[in-house]
Formats: structure tokens, C-alpha cells, sequence
């Protein structure tokens, strides 16, 4: 009787402790903010980053919010190894078309976020299926603002 007991304690240890983790998994509280930068018209572009508990590496997000609500889904960009992220933001088409880059030269990753106002797309999504433009669209709403912004015409699309 005392080995059933003795196991059964143990199993219920074991149990526990199981869902404390999965507990501690779920809400604990994480991530840091890397931007909230305002591009016109009531919209923000937050960047951030957070565990993944899929794969155990943070991974940066980014999501486009209007006036409070979101219109552009969290997205993924890349992994966040703690890097000193630097952002700038650049305009064209009377700001209807909206830039966001990681600009700092230590960082390896280069990588842009483009806002449509006029077709309230951005880039890059992931789920392709749900992008509506060719990426050679994207590519000329680029090169456009790489026309009107000097800061952006060294960068490659």
C-alpha cells in the first residue's frame, strides 16, 4: 500500500509541476516593444518581439493599428537576438505610401515595412495567400518612394 501511495504522490507532483510550467508558458509576461511609429492618418506601426513557445526563440512582429483597431495583422519579420533595432520612417504619394526600415548598419538583418494607403495592403505578409498586390507592385511603390526619398534610394528593394 505505502509503494501505491508513494507513487500516486509522485504522479500528482509530476502533474503539478506540468501544469505550473504550461501555466507560466501562457501568461507570463514577455516581449519588448522595439517601436510604435506614427505614419499619418491615425496609424501606428508597432514592432515587437516575443518568445515563440513553438521553437524557444523571439521572434519580431510587426501590425499596423488605426485609430485603435487593427488593420494589418501581426506579421512576422525575423528573430530578435537583442540587437539595438533603430527605425526611420520615409513618405510619398502625399503620404498615401509609408516606409519603415531597421536602419541601424550593426544590425544584419535589413529589412522594410511598406504601407498602401490606397489599397490598405502592406509588406511583407506572410500568409501569401492573403496578399492581393504582385510583389512587383511592391516593388514600384518602393521604387517610388525611393524617388521622393534621397534617404532610401542606397537601400535595395
Amino acid at each position: 500500500m505505502r509503494k501505491v501511495i508513494v507513487a500516486l504522490s509522485v504522479v500528482a507532483v509530476a502533474i503539478v509541476a506540468t501544469c505550473g510550467w504550461c501555466t507560466w508558458v501562457l501568461v507570463k509576461p514577455g516581449g519588448r516593444t522595439l517601436a510604435n511609429i506614427e505614419i499619418g492618418g491615425n496609424r501606428i506601426v508597432r514592432i515587437w518581439s516575443k518568445e515563440d513557445t513553438k521553437d524557444w526563440r523571439w521572434c519580431v512582429y510587426y501590425e499596423i493599428i488605426e485609430n485603435g483597431e487593427e488593420i494589418v495583422p501581426a506579421m512576422y519579420l525575423t528573430s530578435d537576438r537583442g540587437e539595438p533595432f533603430e527605425f526611420q520612417a520615409a513618405y510619398a504619394d502625399n503620404g498615401n505610401l509609408a516606409c519603415v526600415w531597421q536602419s541601424n548598419p550593426k544590425v544584419q538583418f535589413d529589412w522594410v515595412i511598406l504601407y498602401d494607403n490606397a489599397t490598405r495592403e502592406s509588406w511583407p505578409q506572410v500568409w501569401w495567400c492573403e496578399q492581393r498586390s504582385d510583389p512587383r507592385e511592391w516593388e514600384g511603390r518602393y521604387r517610388r518612394l525611393q524617388d521622393e526619398n534621397p534617404v532610401l534610394r542606397a537601400r535595395p528593394w
